[in-house]
């Protein structure tokens, strides 16, 4: 996923460089044709694709529907060149019942279940909050620095996603390396001595403030994807949605605040920001640790057993590691 992100940035930043250098022209038509380029080309391929006659796993499985469900696992095992394992429960070609909407609240309005709520509600919030509004600081960045002096508008736009390419490349080591938890609390206290940093940018201290877009700009993509994992991970198949749908709109809130925050005062964002990164790497370890753990069915039973040697695969069974 960081992946995809890191490559819509750039191809967006390359786009405007080519088409429209000053983000401003007759130029927006291509601009547009441009950017659309990617899904299309996408959404071809996937109807081309296998997989185009099944809905998702964790979907199949929130509905019951074991034997799409059987056969949806089947075909990710042999696209990965695997044998899958899976319980009775994904084996069976009878549906399942369905959790309904009453039963799914009840459940995540539990002790347990809530704190996991709330806590991935403050990491998704933070994340966007810190995507959407540390942009506003970039262009400063750039023109208050020689090696850029003069550049336009794009080419300052692609040199700031092409910072993201190294992130990428970070996340995916600390993510695939350490536990979920460590992963997410060491990226948020990085990223939020990063977002300090910028500062200096406002007070003209530029080796400050460029340390911190370097910060930032390494480690934020695994505070981000880490929390995109959390919610699949922690919350059962069928209450998932739920949990997923009160994260997400808390996280969206988040877009509507940035502006708010930075035309009232750059520096109340900075800080407020790297309070709630701060906060948010505290919340973390309220989660249960779920890397190399098992995936659980709602009423307990194991659909399948993760391997971090084949992360993303269906993989063969292994034992669930200690939380």
């Amino acid at each position: 996923m960081a992946v995809a992100f890191c490559c819509g940035e750039v191809w967006s930043a390359l786009g405007f460089r080519l088409l429209l250098p000053d983000l401003i022209g007759p130029g927006w038509k291509f601009m547009l044709l441009w950017i659309g380029l990617p899904p299309l080309a996408l959404l071809c391929l996937g109807f081309l694709s296998p997989v185009a006659r099944f809905d998702t796993p964790h979907f199949l499985s929130a509905r019951g529907r074991r034997q799409e469900l059987r056969e949806a696992m089947h075909l990710m095992a042999a696209m990965n060149h695997r044998e899958v394992s899976v319980s009775e429960l994904a084996s069976s070609s009878e549906d399942s019942e369905v959790l309904g909407i009453s039963e799914a609240l009840a459940s995540l309005a539990t002790r347990k279940q809530s704190w996991g709520v709330l806590a991935l509600s403050v990491m998704f919030f933070v994340k966007d909050l810190a995507f959407y509004g540390m942009g506003n600081f970039w262009p400063l960045a750039w023109r208050k620095t020689q090696s850029l002096a003069g550049a336009s508008p794009a080419t300052e736009l692609l040199a700031t996603a092409a910072l993201g390419v190294p992130g990428v490349a970070v996340a995916m080591l600390l993510i695939f390396s350490l536990p979920r938890r460590v992963a997410f609390a060491a990226a948020a206290v990085l990223c939020s001595f990063g977002v300090y940093a910028v500062h200096g940018i406002l007070d003209k201290d530029m080796s400050l403030g460029l340390t911190g877009v370097v910060f930032f700009k390494l480690f934020y993509p695994t505070a981000q994807m880490t929390t995109f994992l959390l919610p699949s991970e922690v919350f059962t198949t069928q209450i998932r949605v739920w949990s997923m749908s009160i994260i997400a709109f808390c996280g969206r809130m988040a877009p509507l605040a940035v502006p708010v925050l930075i035309h009232s005062s750059t520096r109340l964002f900075l800080y407020l920001t790297m309070g709630l990164l701060l906060l948010a790497s505290v919340l973390v370890w309220s989660l249960p640790e779920t890397k190399d753990a098992e995936l659980i069915e709602t009423h307990g039973r194991p659909l399948v057993s993760k391997d971090a040697a084949s992360y993303g695969a269906a993989a063969h069974s292994v034992p669930a590691a200690a939380g």
